[in-house]
């Protein structure tokens, strides 16, 4: 009786019953597959990273304006909100970014209602006049589009274009399951109304006043409807102004009762909100031979986080197929870049590295074994161990990407370790006391559960602390730790169930008679005992010399710190996405034309370069960057017929910075990246920011930092910028108040004025059913070129506009009252002076404080942690009293690392 209770073990059940572990285990393996083939695939666990964006636009206004009047504001209210770690903003001309990084506890919609709520406190302290409040939206800072789709067009215009792809292409891909959204890099259309201001000014009319009169001539009203006896009408007004033939036929003035229309005193155009776009675009074909479009527009499609990017893209281009089948040949819809290729690679990479350990392990437990027989239970074993990790990485919500792949590679060497045991343990006994397979693995059961369940256990806790680990990191790594724990446990729930039965089944009696071994077992034993014959005395002596045991033990602690310090430090290497972006950098003085100008320049070093396969430049556009930059992406052709990713961009940007007036910053992007997306990393992958209340003390700081990192610049540093331009020129005009007063002219009315004429400011937005659009009203292209163009501007008095006189003579046919007397303008020169400053192109904060951010990339071969480790030193002697530095962006995520 006392036999029969000493025999028993967990793995009994299991090895009296193979039909029934055959039948769990053949489930499991089904139930494996299932959960393999159903998992998202994408290059890193999907994780809602609590940042958010905040945008405002202010047509006109200058980076200080929007850097005090709009970003001070909110930033003020933004700081009070609980779990708030850094607050950046990017204050350029008319365009305010603000970026809210919280703590990785904070709830994202918890977050969102939070921002929601500050900024309507801060409402009231932003200008009553913008054109809409500020918007803001959940943002994932590695969040990088998964599919770049260009929408081509020879006969349509850029807005007949940016319409027809916004209504019949974006709305449809936004709606297909894994997309969370598409963005539109292109401008929309808008009417804009160039305003000759000499004839305005002969007329008697300022351009404020036109500006409140043409708003007054579209609308778009709901007028009721008409309830008869037995019929109802629904009344539509139609008195919106679409186009600009509509607007051209307005009635301005009648002069000696002859009318005078818009077009007469102004030229009216169908064009696009940004007229100071500049956009090049170009693919090559199969042939290689560039093709271009008169007309494009690019879309960008974004997945959701928990979205899978493989079945994703593959919906999008099954979509884009059916919209090709029903678009005008004048249209051409083509791919540009598909991440999600350079994902599957990476992933068939991973999977192949696990194939081959998966082989590796199997051919040195048969040089060991000797037998095929008992290298089939650890080579099963093995398997059936991944595919029940599968079914838990799928109900933890798991995605197949670079990290949950790389822990089950680094699982596979220790999965069999279990069930070798097991397996050895078992042959040792029938080899000791001659006992049948059957008797033996009852026997081992009973002897080693204990020790694999001790196994299995201390080699998961050695992992459990990386689920606890905080931070972006922490969190990203928690994927990987908790599938390595995952496969350590259900490596030792096989070596208790599947392996004992196998051992019963598989395995052939055994006897230490060296005459019944295979070849493999014999040569394995030779081998086994020549290694002893020098390694048993070699120990017993190691055992005796205890002083050269402490000396040996010592220096291995002492190697293992020292190497461990000095061994370079990165997060992610580099790798080949085989894409590119960045920027390139005139000057602060370049205006629109002449940054549009040198872009094609840029354009045509892209172009030429055989490894460039696709290519995109844009510039003139404010709102995402500095006035004075053009963004650039590249798409390389197939690594394995152009040379490496990190030639190619320092080719180009060697090449660019050739052409005079420009600096390029093209960087390769990495194939894995962690960013916390505080900054931008349009000039670098790295940056340094500094902050301080006096601006003075700031910039010159900065100047002196990037001054000492000049003295690295090509051994640390392949690139060295920053978002600190102080000479950009500005026309300040001096209002004389006094004079002005005397005259009539308020400064409200003073700078009206400036602002119509020149801040491209919309007086009406046009509604169609899927978008609003701008009509924009300034002067025209030759009148707002010069000083001498902001000096010949004129002012109604005050008065003479709320002194019961009609507010503007349009529509009016009373030729007495139709026009203003000239005389009672006044003429800029009157009442104000100019003068000329230097201001910068952008205004930047970290959490409510100035700042200047130093972008950088490295050269090849330097790590991160070097740089790192020599600029705090550095900084700490080189910032004055009162600045302050740190790393931001993923050197950030890195140095929570190390």
């Amino acid at each position: 009786m006392s036999d029969q209770k000493e025999k028993g073990s967990m793995s009994d059940i299991f090895i009296k019953r193979p039909v029934m572990t055959m039948l769990l285990a053949l489930s499991a393996l089904l139930f494996g597959i299932y959960s393999y083939s159903a998992m998202p695939v994408n290059d890193l666990p999907g994780v809602d990273y609590p940042v958010i964006q905040v945008t405002v636009s202010y047509p006109g206004a200058d980076p200080s304006i929007m850097a005090a009047n709009i970003a001070s504001p909110l930033e003020q209210q933004f700081m009070q909100i609980p779990g708030i770690e850094m607050i950046t903003s990017s204050n350029s001309f008319g365009a305010s970014k603000i970026v809210l990084q919280f703590n990785l506890s904070k709830d994202i919609d918890a977050a969102a209602s939070d921002v929601q709520s500050a900024i309507q406190r801060a409402s009231g302290s932003l200008p009553s006049d913008l054109p809409s409040q500020p918007s803001f939206s959940k943002d994932n800072p590695n969040d990088m589009p998964i599919l770049l789709l260009s929408v081509l067009s020879d006969s349509m215009t850029d807005g007949e274009l940016y319409e027809y792809a916004f209504s019949e292409i974006a709305q449809k891909l936004s709606m297909i399951d894994g997309v969370s959204k598409v963005d539109i890099y292109a401008a929309p259309r808008a009417v804009r109304v160039e305003a000759d201001t000499q004839k305005l000014f002969n007329m008697g009319i300022t351009m404020s006043e036109l500006r409140n009169a043409l708003s007054r001539t579209t609308n778009m009203y709901g007028a009721g409807k008409l309830e008869g006896p037995s019929n109802q009408f629904t009344i539509l007004p139609n008195t919106q102004l679409s186009k600009a033939a509509d607007y051209e036929k307005i009635i301005v003035s009648y002069k000696d009762g002859i009318p005078i229309f818009l077009r007469d005193i102004a030229i009216v155009k169908d064009d696009l909100q940004y007229d100071t776009l500049t956009k090049s675009f170009y693919t090559r074909d199969e042939l290689g031979v560039n093709q271009e479009a008169a007309s494009n527009v690019v879309l960008a499609i974004r997945k959701t986080s928990t979205g899978n990017a493989i079945t994703t893209v593959a919906a999008v281009n099954a979509k884009i197929k059916e919209i090709n089948a029903q678009l005008p040949k004048s249209i051409k819809v083509s791919e540009t870049y598909d991440r999600s290729k350079m994902i599957l690679d990476n992933i068939k990479d991973v999977e192949e590295t696990i194939v081959i350990a998966f082989i590796l392990v199997v051919i040195v437990i048969f040089l060991f074994l000797g037998r095929i027989r008992d290298t089939l239970v650890p080579s099963i074993a093995l398997p059936f161990s991944l595919v029940l990790t599968f079914i838990l990485m799928k109900s933890f919500g798991f995605s197949l990407n670079n990290l949950s792949l790389m822990g089950l590679t680094m699982a596979i060497g220790f999965l069999v370790d279990d069930a070798i045991v097991f397996l050895e343990n078992t042959v040792r006994r029938m080899e000791d006391f001659g006992e049948s397979p059957r008797q033996a693995t009852f026997a081992s059961a009973r002897e080693i559960s204990f020790t694999i369940i001790s196994m299995t256990l201390s080699l998961a806790a050695v992992f459990i602390p990386l689920v606890f680990m905080t931070g972006i990191v922490g969190r990203v790594f928690k994927v990987f730790s908790i599938t390595i724990v995952a496969a350590t446990v259900m490596s030792g729930v096989v070596s208790l169930t599947l392996t004992p039965m196998m051992c019963s089944r598989i395995l052939q009696p055994r006897s230490k008679d060296i005459s019944t071994k295979t070849r493999i077992e014999r040569m394995a034993h030779y081998l086994e005992s020549a290694f002893l014959k020098f390694y048993s005395p070699t120990l017993r002596w190691m055992l005796r010399q205890n002083f050269i045991t402490f000396v040996v033990i010592g220096l291995c602690l002492y190697g293992t710190v020292y190497f461990a310090s000095v061994l370079p430090k990165t997060f992610f290497p580099e790798g080949d996405s085989g894409f590119a972006t960045g920027v390139f950098v005139a000057s602060t003085k370049s205006s629109p034309n002449e940054l549009g100008r040198l872009q094609k320049h840029v354009f045509g070093v892209l172009k030429s370069d055989p490894a460039i396969h696709d290519a995109i430049a844009v510039s003139g556009v404010s709102g995402f960057m500095n006035s004075n930059m053009g963004v650039v992406f590249a798409v390389l052709g197939d690594k394995q017929t152009r040379d490496p990713i990190g030639e190619v961009v320092s080719r180009i940007n060697a090449r660019a910075s050739l052409i005079p007036g420009v600096v390029m910053l093209l960087h390769a992007e990495p194939t894995l990246k962690i960013s916390t997306g505080a900054v931008s990393t349009q000039q670098g992958k790295y940056q340094f920011a500094i902050t301080e209340m006096n601006s003075g003390e700031l910039y010159a700081s900065a100047g002196k930092l990037m001054m000492r990192m000049y003295e690295k610049y090509g051994t640390y540093f392949s690139s060295i910028s920053s978002d600190m331009y102080l000479d950009n020129p500005q026309l300040n005009l001096e209002l004389d108040r006094e004079k002005a007063s005397m005259l009539g002219v308020s400064a409200d009315n003073f700078s009206s004025v400036f602002r119509d004429t020149y801040a491209k400011f919309y007086f009406y937005l046009i509604k169609s059913t899927f978008n609003q659009y701008w009509s924009i009203l300034e002067a025209n292209a030759g009148e707002r070129s010069f000083i001498a163009d902001a000096q010949s501007l004129y002012f109604a008095p005050d008065s003479y506009v709320t002194g019961g006189m009609p507010v503007s003579p349009i529509g009016s046919s009373d030729a007495a009252s139709s026009a203003y007397n000239i005389s009672n303008l006044v003429p800029f020169n009157s009442i104000a002076s100019t003068s000329t400053t230097l201001s910068p192109v952008s205004v930047n904060h970290i959490d409510n404080f100035p700042s200047v951010t130093i972008s950088f990339d490295l050269c090849e071969g330097v790590a991160i942690g070097d740089v790192m480790n020599w600029m705090a030193p550095i900084a700490s002697d080189t910032l004055s009293d009162g600045v302050s530095g740190k790393f931001v962006g993923e050197a950030v995520t890195f140095s929570e690392t190390i």
